[in-house]
């Protein structure tokens, strides 16, 4: 059996963490225990307790309990600890590792499985967009919007704008400027000549689109499910690092550009279709170069230290 029982961040982070156990599970042949949803497990029918069970009071005491299983160094061998140094080691494509979980009798995962380390097979990556579908009213608002959305345009571009809590995360190294946004959807918008380009925004933060002219923009349904997946709608998705952008490129294989500096691609060729693999996510917060780089734009920008 594998356990999952930590709710680690926000939304899109706790479904890779729940598709990474659904992914160890498949590979290694073994029953997957999900504690780690929460209450986003309401959102999705799949995942979602029968009527009046309350599934989330017996959740708080199972985790209760592992947590308490941690303090007693002869339970420790059940745990697997995880973070952004050592994920590959732990990828469900890992002969070794899918090895040893097989001759384990329960694994419990700790911490978070970093994206860009870690690989899904396609049977299990068609498997979790199926426990992941979203419910009939989020699907309705969502293709409304996508629909809206592409009313007399050839492409449709989503840009996932996010905002408050950027502008302190990390210093505020990935928090844009609304001019940084307006070259982008400039650069963007000529990589399709003789094409009529619109764009798909969703912020966390209202936002003006007269700042934005002249191009054709409509903003999401500034829901969480609504905003998330009709950007899975679009044809092209473009934002700064996220898993929320990087869950709607996946669940729908459409390409992403994950923009490490506040600058567009130089070309199609730099998206990146996230079907099972992850590289796009990869911060790089730690290549010499890439720190250089950053010490110029950020003079007091430090990487952080993970485990």
């Amino acid at each position: 059996m594998i356990v999952i029982f930590e709710p680690y961040g926000r939304l899109c982070n706790r479904l890779f963490l729940s598709a990474y156990g659904m992914a160890l599970a498949r590979a290694s042949g073994q029953r997957f225990v999900n504690l780690s949803l929460g209450e986003y497990r309401y959102h999705f029918p799949a995942t979602r307790p029968p009527r009046g069970l309350p599934i989330w009071r017996f959740h708080l005491y199972i985790r209760a309990i592992i947590a308490g299983l941690k303090r007693f160094p002869p339970a420790r061998r059940w745990f697997v600890q995880i973070g952004w140094r050592n994920a590959g080691a732990f990828s469900p494509d890992n002969p070794e590792f899918l090895a040893q979980l097989k001759n384990r009798s329960l694994t419990i995962i700790e911490g978070w499985a970093d994206p860009s380390q870690i690989r899904f097979s396609p049977d299990t990556v068609a498997d979790i967009r199926e426990t992941f579908a979203p419910d009939a009213a989020t699907s309705e608002i969502a293709q409304a919007t996508v629909g809206r959305a592409r009313e007399g345009a050839d492409v449709l571009i989503g840009v996932h704008m996010r905002q408050k809590d950027y502008r302190t995360y990390l210093q505020g190294f990935f928090y844009y400027q609304p001019e940084d946004y307006q070259r982008i959807l400039e650069a963007m918008a000529a990589m399709f000549p003789g094409r009529r380009v619109a764009f798909l925004i969703c912020s966390d933060e209202e936002l003006k689109t007269e700042s934005l002219a002249p191009f054709r923009i409509t903003m999401g349904p500034g829901t969480l499910l609504g905003d998330l997946y009709s950007l899975a709608g679009c044809d092209y998705l473009i934002g700064p690092p996220s898993t929320f952008s990087l869950w709607a490129a996946f669940y729908a294989a459409k390409p992403i550009y994950h923009m490490l500096e506040p600058t567009p691609p130089a070309d199609l060729s730099a998206f990146m279709i996230p079907d099972g693999h992850f590289e796009c996510i990869d911060l790089k917060l730690f290549d010499p170069e890439a720190q250089r780089s950053r010490a110029q734009r950020f003079p007091h920008f430090r990487a952080p230290q993970g485990e």
